[in-house]
Parts: structure tokens; sequence; C-alpha cells
């Protein structure tokens, strides 16, 4: 679990040992399959702890793949450097802000499911000879029913 400890000019290490981490694999993922479920991910730990700028960094987070991907492959070693500075900053501000941040982001970006709690509200009437079957997941049947 994250534990604060701040370096040099008060950074937290942990922040920024995530920050860093996982900012490089943010702009890994720009060019590859599994871009939209990361995208929607860190937008939605966006969401969660600066409502207010999801929208923008989604955006952002686009335009960066898209100028990435637009450029030949042989220059784009020097831009994906910049990026990862650049959302290094980002993430370092993001996980400062909210010490929870960390592990969500963490378990966004190496796809680990948060936990969601659900509620489940279901009605179902029968008559005569009607049966209902309500499951909040999964149902099996074994053909004895």
């Amino acid at each position: 679990m994250w534990q604060s400890e701040t370096v040099g000019g008060g950074v937290d290490a942990e922040a920024l040992a995530i920050a860093g981490t996982f900012s490089g694999a943010l702009v890994s993922a720009m060019a590859t399959d599994t871009w939209q479920e990361t995208r929607t991910r860190v937008v939605a730990i966006w969401r969660r702890f600066r409502t207010e700028a999801a929208d923008e960094t989604g955006r952002r987070l686009e335009a960066d793949r898209t100028n990435l991907l637009a450029l030949p492959r042989d220059q784009r070693r020097q831009a994906e450097s910049d990026l990862i500075l650049r959302w290094r900053v980002e993430l370092l501000q993001l996980v400062q802000c909210d010490s929870t941040a960390g592990q969500a982001l963490e378990d966004a970006l190496l796809g680990r499911e948060q936990a969601v709690e659900l509620r489940i509200h279901q009605t179902g009437r029968a008559s005569g000879d009607g049966r209902i079957f309500m499951a909040g997941r999964d149902q099996n049947f074994n053909g004895n029913e």
C-alpha cells in the first residue's frame, strides 16, 4: 500500500515512483491494440480524483496518441520521451492530490478491475404456472429444474 515518504523538495517518493513507472506504461500503450481500454481506465481515474479535468485529460491523451502515431517510426523515440516526461508530471500531481490515486492508477494500468459496489433491484411477477429466474450475476441450469 502507499506510504508517504518525502524526498528533496517535499516530493513524495512513492508518488514519484508511480508517476515514473506508469507514465512510461501509458505512453507505451498509445501504440498498442489495448489503447482504448487503457485510455478509458485512465480517464476514469481522473474522473474519480479530479472530475473537472477528466474530459480534457481524455482529449489530451487522444491528441498525444494521434500525434505520436503520425510520426514515422524512426522519429517516435524522442516524441515518446517527451510524452513520458509530460505525463510523469501529470501523474505525479494526480497522485499527490490523493494518496489512494496511486493504487487506483496502478490497478488501472495493470488491467486489474476496480471493486465496484453495485446495487441491483429486481422485481419479478409470475402468475399461473409462470416461473421466474433471477440472478445478480451468473445463472446456471442443469436441466433438472
